[in-house]
Formats: C-alpha cells, structure tokens, sequence
C-alpha cells in the first residue's frame, strides 16, 4: 500500500526579483523566511509584509512546506 502524504505550509520565503535594481526596502526583505509556528530566532508570519509593497514591485512570496504521513 502506497504511504499517503498531508502537504503542511510552515511559512513563507520572500523573493525580490529586482536582483541589483530592486529598492532597498524589498532587497532588505530578499530570502527571509517567516513562519506560522516560528522557532527562537526566527520570524512570524505575522511580521512578514504583504507585497506588492510599492507600485512596480514584483516581490512575491514562495511557500516553505513540509510533508506529514498518515494513513
């Protein structure tokens, strides 16, 4: 019997896709991690903006996941 899996999203990735001409505010922000259970040191998903965070941006956030066997 094939072992079935539950994906389970445990945050976000921030991704600026500016490269060397994004702003300093989503450079700043570029590969930090949030999470929804978040460990010490890391960041809540809760202190992760919402993009886009100004006209032209094209951040986007890329989900961080797990995976959970069950039956």
């Amino acid at each position: 019997m094939a072992q079935k899996h539950k994906k389970i999203i445990k945050g976000y990735k921030w991704h600026s896709a500016g490269g060397a001409k994004a702003c300093k505010q989503c450079a700043a922000l570029h590969v930090q991690e949030f999470y929804h259970d978040p460990k010490p040191g890391q960041k809540s998903v809760d202190e992760m903006p919402k993009p886009p965070l100004h006209p032209n941006c094209r951040c986007t956030v890329i989900e961080i996941i797990d995976f959970e066997d069950f039956v």
